[in-house]
């Protein structure tokens, strides 16, 4: 299995796509003035920042397969406020996960420590779910969840809340700039997708779903306007 890797403005080479994408993980830039090092303006008006939302969904939508997954990763309040214009390119949404992560930073003396951010898990069709990752017991002295390990279970579903930390500068994965760990990527493509199927991201930046996708025997898609993004790409190209 390997990854196509594209240097480029995501809306024009989604254009060219065929239907082949089975998952997209979708962590786009968050329109908060963070400095890509690219012509990307990361601080649009809120009109032109949510059609743009919009324009990318429904490029991504032509270009899934029938039955396709998207898992839109942003902060809680704006993917409330942007997901009309998710549901308005053609996805569906089918549930709301919230990844939590331990935080030592963003105190503030008014309001309460952000330490989670939504995954909107939004559909085409009608997909399959795998349940491919599961999560230890929580009560493995259970005599009832004893029993079923005795019988080979490896662990339970998860929840529609998934603890996973950041990563940090100090991180092994560390690459880039504002990166999805890598055992979140796991879970979302492991129980949405099977041996064989394409994942896509279309802002990928240090390509990290496109790595996922490769190690767990899937193909994998990724495109990014920043060189500083595609200088982490040496091992997928």
């Amino acid at each position: 299995m390997g990854a196509m890797m594209i240097h480029g403005d995501c809306l024009n080479e989604l254009s060219f796509m065929d239907d082949y994408v089975r998952t997209w993980v979708w962590d786009p830039p968050y329109n908060i003035n963070f400095n890509y090092g690219t012509s990307f303006a990361d601080n649009m008006e809120w009109k032109d920042y949510a059609f743009w939302i919009e324009q990318v969904g429904c490029e991504m939508i032509k270009a899934s397969t029938t039955d396709a997954n998207l898992f839109f990763i942003h902060y809680q309040e704006d993917a409330a406020r942007l997901l009309p214009y998710l549901e308005a390119s053609g996805w569906k949404l089918n549930q709301w996960i919230t990844w939590v992560y331990p935080s030592n930073f963003g105190h503030s003396p008014n309001k309460f420590t952000r330490a989670s951010r939504a995954v909107l898990h939004l559909t085409k069709g009608n997909p399959p779910f795998h349940h491919g990752v599961k999560q230890p017991y929580k009560n493995p002295k259970d005599k009832r969840i004893q029993k079923l390990i005795e019988n080979g279970s490896t662990g339970t579903a998860h929840y529609d809340w998934i603890p996973v930390n950041l990563v940090k500068n100090v991180s092994d994965e560390k690459r880039y700039a504002n990166q999805i760990p890598e055992a979140l990527l796991e879970i979302l493509i492991a129980n949405t997708t099977v041996e064989g199927e394409l994942v896509g991201d279309p802002t990928c930046g240090s390509g990290s779903a496109p790595r996922v996708a490769v190690r767990l025997n899937r193909y994998g898609w990724g495109c990014d306007i920043s060189e500083e993004a595609v200088a982490c790409w040496g091992d997928l190209l």
